[in-house]
Parts: structure tokens; C-alpha cells; sequence
């Protein structure tokens, strides 16, 4: 099958397809040491700013104190017994307020889960005040109508919890394993208990387990390993109701690289290899409630060169286009719909409104709160608009293209896209042709007796199958709107790529989607695309599938260049 039928058969399949269901709402999420020291008063205090970053929600801790004690989402593992009272006092009445902006409305409530000191696995009382402070934060954060918690699941303190030390532990790795899976059910049963249908992400789950999931032996991989955090994990999964949603946050999404497609192939890992590490009797649970994420460190994308976290510019010379490239990608293969982006060097907004003093919680980070650190938008200009094209590309420029059209601004890279030149074979200027070979001759005609919003056209009559084509030149890794008007049946339209002079099929062809006619007849067609690295030519193509009698015209075909800093 050669390349123009194959385009044909491709097109012919998507474009007479059943719809498919909605995509998973995508959704950012920030976390970074400004965040950190950001109280949800703080927060909303700065909620106008933060409506201006592309981000649905953030990573927010809370902090309260009753006398002499401090409670805090970094030491909630090792707290004591959190007071209902006081805890929904201190920040309920402003957590219900963010779902008014809607730079907080994705909130989730953040906890260190790792203890800050070991706790004994037979101390049930210690287990049964763990999983009660983590039970009342899921509580407050279904009060104030968030969707759940956010767990940061890094060993800050190096207490090694999950790890198997048979002195300490003083029982053999069978009985640790079991009481580890008693605990995670314990665990599960005070979030879940309090928040049944609660999104649990966490920075990592078993994203990071993935060299026990490759063993020929998994499980006497952990036993090696002396790993009871899958132990755990089974048992949260065993005590878990059906409405609850596990995210894996992947942290390890800071490095994958989209020119790679290593989010795809980590997704798969996620989906599929990981499964090795759950019990067969809870993997039916591990497949509905679990779902991926990806973690984005933006300091990869302003450091200096060197090191292993570090991203240097796209082809087109852009940082920005490179995080553009990886954080589509990443909401792309995300399962949950999730990404979440995390960042050290600078702020996410410059914050107003901070106390004169900070609790000793907030001291480690509040010069991120206080001091001009600079900003995310000020170190990559035009981040907020990166963030809101990766989340919903052809929303945010369908309204720029409307834009640009009205006021006649919209530049067209196609010198006769108007089909008003006449060309040499019979099509206008600059088009291209192909038949199927049972079709009679070139079936594409250039009429000069009707056109939308003129008498020029390329017409299509008779039985007949085939294409006409207009190539245009183009930069790895921009954005092109695709248009193009049709009159009548049997016509469709798309976008594939090209480097040197043959079509790369391997590269994703993005179909035209048609509106309705308007009182001439004539229906609008248009896409938006990603030029793929590597990429030198897109093919805009018309084709046509007749039956005898039947006619299709094709008219003002468009290629535009999507300027992604148009509105930085």
C-alpha cells in the first residue's frame, strides 16, 4: 500500500469512527518551597495572582498550634492526636474559598508521610495516631470540598520506615511484611473512612519500585531488599472503597524526555510492570483505582548546563518550548489527568500580605515567601500560557485565531490558498494531486464557477477517490492552525508530515473536524498541530470519497503559524 492510500484508508477509519469519550479533565497541580511556607491563608490572600499562573490547584500544608503544641502536615506522622476542632478553626473557612479561584480550586492537601522518627510497627497506639491525624486531614479536606491529599512520600529524615531491620523490628521479614500490610489497611480505613471517594496522590507510589518489578523474582526482591513499603501499599489497597482514586505521582518525571516518548514508555511501566508487586488477589483493585502522574521540575528548565537535571532549549532555540514539549507529553500519558510541577529556585508568585512572624515550621522556607527570589513567569516568560496550551491547546487558540481573523491579522503561509491561480495541471497553483488508480483520470478540477466567498475552487466529481495536497515548510516543535471550506458529501480533510521530500507516517496525522454549514452550503474544517521533531514539511490534504453523482468543492485553505507568546 503506498503512502497516499495508505493516508486514505487511515482517514477513511478515523474520520467515520464512533466518537470517543471525553478526555480526562487535565489538571496542574503546584508544589515548591514558596508553597511550603504558604499557609491556605497566605494563599488566599495572594488567589488573584495565583489565577494568573495556569495552575488548577496547588500542594498546601497546614499548621496550627493549641498551647504549647504545634501540629503541622510535615510532622503529622508523629504528632500528637490532631483536634478536630482546632484544626478545622485554624483553616476551614479559608480552604472552603478556594473553589472561587480557580488557581486553588484543584487544591490538595499536602502531608509528609514519611515519620519524622521511626515508628515502632507493633506500637499500635503510634499507628493508631498516624492514620487518625491522616483521617482528620481528610476529613477537613472533604469539608472544605477539596478532592483529597497530596503525599509527599520522600524520606526527608531518613528514619528508613519501610525498610526491614530485623533488630529493631525484632520478627522475621514474613511477620514485618504482614504487619505492614495490617498497617496500610489501618491507614487506608482512617483516610477512606473520612473521605470516601478521596484522590490520594502521592510523589510516588510504586513508580520508583520498578527494579523489583523487572526480577525474575519480585518477591524475593523485596525480601532482600528488606522493602515492606509494597507490603503497605497491598494492604491500603485491601481496605480502599471503589470510589477511591490512587495517583502515582512519578517523581521521576523530572528527567523523562518527550522527544523519547519516555512518558509513554514509563505509563505503560506504570500500568503494566508494577502490577508484579501487588498481590493477586488485589489486582483487579490496583487496575481501576490507580492512575498515573507526572512530576515537572521547573528548575531543569532555567539551570545552567551540566548535571543530571537539566533541559536545554528545543530546536527552536526555546526552554520554554521544551517544557511546552515534555508537560504535554506527561498530561498526555497521565492516567489521572494530573501533572503536577515543582520548583526551588524561585516563587510561584511574588507574595503579599505574609505575617511579621512565621512558626517554626515556615522559618526553613519563608524566605521564599519574603524575599524577591523572582519569579516563574519572570525566569520563563510566557509560563502561564505554556501551561494553559498544555492543558487545552486548541481552546486557548481557537479564541487567538477568532481573534486574528475578525481583524484581518491572521497571517496565511499558503500564497493561493484562495484556489484563485490557475495552475499548470489543472488544479490551482501550487496544489498537488493523487488518484486511486480505479478512479477516471485527475478527477480534481479547478472550478471557476463557485468558491466560498468567491468563483474559485478545487472541485471533485463523479466516482472518484483521491487527494489534493498543499505543502508548507516548518520548525520542529510549533503550532500550526489548519483550515480549509467543503461543499457538499463525501469529504475530509487532515494534516500529516513530511522530512525531505517523503511523508513520515510513524508521526501522528491530526484529522479536521467539520462544523455546520452555513447558508451557502459550506462547512469549515480546521486543526491545530503539534509539528513533530524532525519534521520539514506539513501536508494540508482535501480528500474526497464519491459515488456517482455526487460533488465536493474545496475552497480558502489556511496554514498559520500559532505564535505562543502572543499573549506573554
Amino acid at each position: 500500500m503506498n503512502s497516499i492510500a495508505r493516508h486514505l484508508f487511515c482517514c477513511t477509519l478515523l474520520c467515520t469512527a464512533l466518537p470517543l469519550k471525553s478526555e480526562v479533565d487535565r489538571k496542574i497541580i503546584g508544589y515548591g518551597w514558596d508553597l511550603l511556607a504558604a499557609t491556605p491563608e497566605i494563599l488566599l490572600a495572594n488567589a488573584e495572582k495565583l489565577d494568573e499562573t495556569g495552575l488548577d490547584g496547588v500542594f498546601t500544608e497546614i499548621r496550627f498550634r493549641v498551647g504549647k503544641d504545634g501540629f503541622s502536615s510535615q510532622t503529622i506522622a508523629t504528632d500528637k492526636a490532631w483536634p478536630r476542632e482546632e484544626l478545622e478553626r485554624s483553616s476551614l473557612s479559608s480552604l472552603r474559598r478556594f473553589q472561587e479561584h480557580k488557581g486553588l480550586r484543584e487544591s490538595l492537601l499536602g502531608a509528609w508521610f514519611m515519620p519524622q522518627r521511626r515508628l515502632d510497627w507493633k506500637d499500635d497506639a503510634a499507628w493508631a495516631r498516624f492514620a487518625g491525624n491522616m483521617g482528620e486531614l481528610a476529613r477537613l479536606a472533604h469539608a472544605a470540598g477539596l478532592k483529597g491529599l497530596f503525599l509527599d512520600t520522600e524520606d526527608y529524615a531518613h528514619q528508613s520506615q519501610f525498610t526491614y531491620c530485623p533488630v529493631k523490628d525484632g520478627m522475621s521479614w514474613d511477620e514485618a511484611a504482614h504487619l505492614a500490610r495490617r498497617r496500610g489497611r489501618e491507614m487506608s480505613a482512617a483516610i477512606f473512612g473520612a473521605h470516601p471517594s478521596a484522590v490520594l496522590m502521592a510523589t510516588w507510589f510504586l513508580s520508583v519500585r520498578q527494579g523489583y518489578a523487572l526480577s525474575s523474582d519480585p518477591d524475593g526482591a523485596l525480601c532482600s531488599s528488606g522493602d515492606m513499603w509494597p507490603a503497605f501499599l497491598n494492604g491500603m489497597l485491601e481496605a480502599a472503597p471503589h470510589r477511591a482514586r490512587f495517583v502515582d505521582g512519578c517523581e521521576t518525571g523530572y528527567q523523562l524526555d518527550s522527544l523519547l516518548n519516555e512518558f509513554h514508555l514509563e505509563s505503560t511501566r506504570m500500568r503494566r510492570g508494577v502490577e508484579r508487586l501487588i498481590s493477586s488477589g488485589n489486582r483487579k483493585k490496583f487496575r481501576e483505582p490507580f492512575a498515573s502522574a507526572f512530576g515537572l521540575y521547573l528548575d531543569m528548565y532555567v539551570n545552567e548546563s551540566g548535571g543530571g537535571y537539566y533541559f536545554g532549549p528545543a530546536s527552536d532555540g526555546s526552554r520554554l518550548t521544551r517544557l511546552r514539549q515534555n508537560i504535554g507529553q506527561a498530561l498526555e500519558c497521565s492516567t489521572s489527568g494530573y501533572v503536577w510541577v515543582y520548583g526551588e529556585r524561585h516563587s510561584f508568585v511574588e507574595w503579599e500580605s505574609i505575617p511579621r512572624e512565621l512558626g517554626a515550621f515556615q522559618k526553613r522556607w519563608g524566605d521564599k515567601l519574603r524575599d524577591k527570589v523572582g519569579t516563574w513567569a519572570e525566569q520563563l516568560p510566557g509560563l502561564a500560557k505554556t501551561l494553559c496550551l498544555a492543558k487545552n491547546r486548541d481552546g486557548v487558540l481557537r479564541g487567538e485565531v477568532g481573534r486574528l481573523e475578525s481583524s484581518g491579522s491572521l497571517v496565511n503561509l499558503l500564497g493561493n490558498g484562495q484556489c484563485s491561480m490557475a495552475g499548470m495541471d489543472g488544479v490551482p497553483k501550487g496544489f498537488w494531486t493523487w488518484t486511486a488508480p480505479r478512479s477516471p483520470g485527475n478527477v480534481f478540477l479547478h472550478d471557476l464557477s463557485d468558491g466560498h466567498g468567491d468563483k474559485s475552487s478545487i472541485a471533485v466529481r463523479g466516482r472518484a477517490s483521491g487527494v489534493v495536497g498543499v505543502d508548507v515548510t516548518v520548525r520542529s516543535g510549533e503550532i500550526l492552525y489548519a483550515s480549509f471550506w467543503m461543499k457538499g458529501e463525501g469529504g475530509r480533510g487532515s494534516v500529516a508530515f513530511k522530512k525531505g521530500g517523503g511523508f513520515v507516517w510513524k508521526w501522528p496525522r491530526e484529522i479536521m473536524i467539520f462544523g455546520s454549514p452555513d447558508v451557502n452550503g459550506w462547512r469549515k474544517g480546521e486543526v491545530f498541530v503539534n509539528v513533530p521533531e524532525g519534521a520539514t514539511k506539513a501536508t494540508l490534504m482535501a480528500s474526497a470519497f464519491l459515488d456517482e453523482g455526487q460533488c465536493v468543492w474545496f475552497d480558502d485553505f489556511k496554514v498559520c503559524r500559532q505564535d505562543d507568546s502572543a499573549s506573554r
